[in-house]
């Protein structure tokens, strides 16, 4: 059925008028059922982004933390590896030490060894030999858990340890 159309100026029966009525009624309905059906399917595509969003931002928090703990690890592994090959010396910690034919060093640093006069022996740190033939200072740097062993007549001996890598905001 359509919409009749009634002339300006004549009686519409009564009868006509509600089949306009009747087809009027049946539009808006058809037209809010439309409506409803759009809303109800935009509100499932809501639903299902929401929950994509939600997944994805789970496995975005879960890299993150798995991210994180990579930077933390390699933060760690970056400053051993600058702790054990840095050798920047810390003066303000030198001290003197007895060698007494051997010593074992206890951090990285150096070893200042000012023989007495017209002294020559030998100097050995773990299984590596130097001869010296000198009366002038010698700088030996060495590493945590190095044993030096001497023939050497010394005067005095110093140790100066390597300054603590410190990395912040690293």
């Amino acid at each position: 059925m359509t919409l009749i159309n009634i002339e300006y100026g004549s009686l519409a029966s009564s009868e006509t008028m509600n089949k306009n009525f009747s087809y009027l009624d049946g539009k808006i309905e058809d037209t809010s059922n439309n409506i409803m059906t759009s809303i109800s399917s935009i509100l499932s595509n809501i639903a299902t982004i929401n929950l994509r969003l939600s997944d994805m931002s789970e496995l975005i928090n879960d890299n993150n933390a798995g991210i994180s703990a990579k930077v933390e690890e390699y933060k760690n592994k970056t400053k051993i590896l600058l702790q054990q090959t840095t050798m920047l010396p810390c003066w303000n910690s030198c001290r003197s030490i007895s060698i007494n034919n051997s010593y074992s060093v206890s951090a990285n640093g150096y070893l200042l060894i000012i023989p007495r006069a017209s002294s020559s022996g030998i100097i050995k740190v773990n299984s590596t030999e130097i001869v010296v033939n000198s009366q002038n200072l010698i700088s030996l740097p060495v590493k945590e858990g190095d044993v030096l062993t001497t023939t050497l007549d010394i005067a005095y001996a110093f140790f100066i340890p390597v300054m603590e890598i410190n990395i912040e905001n690293f």
